[in-house]
C-alpha cells in the first residue's frame, strides 16, 4: 500500500519546484511583449497552483482511491461504477473532474463489485490511513452504463447523491420509490435500444415521482459520465 504522507511530499516538492518555473516563463513573455504566451501561461500557472498535489491514488483489492491532498483527514466520500469493455476504472477516473478527486475521496469501482464488498474493503483502508468518512449510510454511488446495476441496487434514501449515467438497470429498479436524491441522464441510441424507450421513461417517472431529477439528452454513450459528473458535481461536496 502506498505511503500517504511520503508520497504526498514528493509530490509536493515536485510542485513546488515546477511552479516557480512557470511563473519565470510568465516574466519572460511579459519582458518581450508576449501578450498572447504570457495569457497563456499565467492561465496554466494558476491551475497548476489550484491543482498542485490535489489527490493521491491508491489500488485497495480491485478498485482504485484518490484521496484529497489537503491538511483535512475527514472527506466526504464518492462509489464511482463503470461499465463493460472500455469504461473501466482507469477510463472512468479520467472523465471525472479534477475538483470532485480534490475535495473528496472517490472509490473506482468495477460494476461487478457490489456496494457492500466496496464499503467492507474501504473501512480498513480509511481506519489505517487516519483518515475519517461521512457516515456510511450517507456516501454518494454514481454508475456509468452496467455501473447502473450496483448503483440501483444499492439505493437508499439516506445516501447523499446517486447519479444515474444512462445507466443499464432491471425490471425490478423501476418499480422502486426514489427520492430527490437521485439524478439520471440517459438517451445514448444504444442503450434506448437496449433496454427500451417505455422502460427508460418508466424509470424516468420513478425518479421524478420522488423528486429526484431526470433528462434525455442526444449524447453518444460514452459522453455521458463527462457530462453528468460536470453538472451534478456539486451534489458531492
Amino acid at each position: 500500500m502506498t505511503d500517504r504522507g511520503g508520497h504526498a511530499s514528493e509530490l509536493r516538492d515536485d510542485n513546488h519546484q515546477f511552479v516557480p518555473r512557470l511563473r519565470e516563463v510568465h516574466l519572460l513573455c511579459d519582458e518581450h511583449d508576449d501578450v498572447a504566451m504570457a495569457s497563456r501561461y499565467a492561465a496554466h500557472r494558476e491551475r497548476e497552483e489550484r491543482y498542485a498535489v490535489s489527490y493521491i491514488e491508491f489500488n485497495l483489492e480491485g478498485s482504485m482511491v484518490t484521496v484529497p491532498e489537503t491538511e483535512g483527514d475527514s472527506f466526504n466520500v464518492v462509489v464511482i461504477y463503470g461499465g463493460q469493455h472500455y469504461a473501466n476504472r482507469s477510463w472512468m477516473q479520467k472523465q471525472t473532474p479534477d475538483e470532485i478527486m480534490d475535495r473528496v475521496i472517490c472509490v473506482f469501482a468495477e460494476y461487478t463489485v457490489a456496494y457492500t464488498t466496496v464499503v467492507k474493503q474501504l473501512g480498513p483502508f480509511l481506519a489505517s490511513n487516519k483518515l475519517k468518512a461521512t457516515g456510511m449510510a450517507g456516501w454518494s454511488i454514481m454508475g456509468f452504463s452496467a455501473g447502473g446495476y450496483p448503483t440501483l441496487d444499492a439505493y437508499t434514501p439516506t445516501n447523499q447523491f446517486i447519479g444515474l449515467m444512462d445507466p443499464s438497470f432491471r425490471k425490478d429498479h423501476l418499480t422502486r420509490t426514489y427520492s430527490q436524491n437521485v439524478a439520471m441522464l440517459w438517451g445514448s441510441s444504444g442503450q434506448v435500444a437496449t433496454f427500451g424507450e417505455e422502460r427508460f421513461k418508466k424509470l424516468e417517472a420513478a425518479i421524478l415521482n420522488g423528486g429526484g431529477f431526470s433528462e434525455r439528452l442526444k449524447l453518444e454513450h460514452s459522453k455521458f459520465p463527462g457530462v453528468f459528473m460536470a453538472r451534478f458535481k456539486s451534489r458531492l461536496f
